[in-house]
C-alpha cells in the first residue's frame, strides 16, 4: 500500500495550545497547575503564510506534453469519472508558469483567468486551474481566496484519486490559516477517512485542529496514533495528548501521559501533575511513591510541595517521616514556621 504523503500548499503554524500551564488552575487539589487548552491560535503571519507555496509551481503543475496524466481510481464502489490533462492544456498553461516562476502574480492570474475561457477544458483541467490560482494568492496573502480556489477544486471532484486526497487535505490546512477551526476538522476527517498510511504528522495536525475547535474527544484517537508513530518523543506531541486526555476527564490516560512526558523530558512540571492525578485517582500510595523520587532528585524546592508531601506521609500513616521532613525543611528555612505548618509538625 502507498503511504499518503501529501505535498501540502499550506504548512499550519505551530499551535499556541500545546499545554500551557495556567496558574491557579489545578488537576487536582492545590499542587500544579493543569494543562489547558489556549482558545486563541497565533494569527497567520506573513512567513507562515508564504509556506503555502511548500508544493512548488513546477511540481503543483507538472503538466505532462507527451499526453494524458492518469485516471481516477474507483472511490468507495463506485466508478469515478475519468479526466486527462491534455497537451492542449499543458501548452496554454505554460506562460502562467513562466509568470509564476517570476512572482508575477498579477500576470499569472490574468493568464489564469485567459485559460479558463476555453470551453474545451475538462473539469479536471478546471481543477487544476483553481489549484494555480490558489497558490498565486497565497502569495498575495489572501486566505480567503484561496480557500474559494480550493473549494471549487476540491467540489468538481474529477482529479485522480491522490491529487484529490491532496486537494482535500490542503483546503483542509486554509481553513486552518483562516482560523475556521470546525471547518478545517470536517475536512481534515473527511480525508483522513480515505487516506491510507498516513503520516504522524498528519495526525498531529488532524488532532490539533479538532482541539482547536473544541471536539476533544475526536481529536483523542488521533494524538494517540502521532504519539504512537514518534519515531523521536516530541514534548509537544505528548503535551496535546495530555492535554486531550484531561480535556476528556480520562484519568488514566493523563497518567499514561505524564509518564510518557516523564520518560523523555523528566521536568518537575510533570512529576508534580502525576502526583496529583494519582491524588484524584484515589491512588494516594502511587502520588507518595512520586513525591518522594522527586524528593530524592532534589526537585523539591517549594513550600508547597514540601508540605504536600509531607500531608502524603501523614495520610499513609508515616508520621514520622511527615515530621522529620517538616524539621529539616523548616531549619533550612524553606518551610515557614506558621501555625499550619507546625500543626501538621506536631502531629
Amino acid at each position: 500500500m502507498r503511504r499518503s504523503t501529501v505535498v501540502p500548499l499550506i504548512q499550519p503554524p505551530a499551535p499556541d495550545y500545546a499545554a500551557p500551564t495556567t496558574p491557579g488552575t489545578t488537576v487536582a487539589r492545590g499542587l500544579t497547575p493543569a494543562f489547558e487548552l489556549d482558545p486563541s491560535p497565533r494569527s497567520a503571519s506573513r512567513t507562515i503564510m508564504r509556506r503555502l507555496l511548500g508544493l512548488t509551481f513546477s511540481g503543483l503543475l507538472l503538466i505532462t506534453l507527451a499526453g494524458a496524466c492518469a485516471a481516477n481510481a474507483a472511490g468507495k464502489g463506485a466508478e469515478r469519472p475519468t479526466y486527462s490533462l491534455t497537451v492542449k492544456f499543458g501548452k496554454l498553461m505554460e506562460k502562467y508558469q513562466e509568470h509564476a516562476k517570476k512572482q508575477q502574480w498579477d500576470a499569472a492570474l490574468a493568464e489564469l483567468d485567459k485559460v479558463a475561457e476555453r470551453d474545451f477544458l475538462n473539469p479536471y483541467e478546471r481543477a487544476m486551474i483553481f489549484q494555480a490560482r490558489a497558490l498565486v494568492h497565497t502569495a498575495l496573502n489572501k486566505t480567503d481566496e484561496v480557500i474559494k480556489d480550493m473549494q471549487q477544486a476540491v467540489e468538481l471532484d474529477a482529479m485522480p484519486e491522490q491529487p484529490q486526497l491532496d486537494a482535500e487535505y490542503n483546503l483542509g490546512l486554509a481553513y486552518f490559516m483562516a482560523e475556521r477551526f470546525s471547518e478545517s476538522a470536517d475536512m481534515f476527517t473527511k480525508w483522513a477517512s480515505k487516506a491510507k498510511d498516513i503520516e504522524p504528522t498528519k495526525y498531529y495536525v488532524i488532532a490539533s485542529t479538532l482541539s482547536q475547535a473544541h471536539r476533544f474527544a475526536e481529536a483523542l484517537p488521533y494524538a494517540n496514533k502521532a504519539v504512537e508513530g514518534m519515531k523521536v518523543p516530541d514534548e509537544a506531541w505528548l503535551q496535546l495528548l495530555l492535554s486531550l486526555n484531561f480535556e476528556t476527564k480520562n484519568e488514566a490516560g493523563v497518567a499514561a501521559a505524564l509518564k510518557r512526558l516523564i520518560a523523555a523530558f523528566p521536568k518537575k512540571e510533570y512529576w508534580l501533575q502525576l502526583s496529583e492525578t494519582y491524588i484524584a485517582m484515589g491512588a494516594e500510595d502511587k502520588a507518595l511513591q512520586t513525591l518522594e523520587t522527586v524528593q530524592a532528585k532534589g526537585l523539591l524546592t517549594e513550600q508547597l510541595e514540601i508540605v504536600a508531601l509531607a500531608r502524603l506521609y501523614l495520610r499513609q500513616g508515616a508520621a514520622p517521616k511527615a515530621a522529620a521532613l517538616l524539621d529539616q525543611q523548616i531549619k533550612a528555612g524553606k518551610v515557614e514556621k506558621v501555625p499550619f505548618n507546625l500543626e501538621l509538625l506536631a502531629k
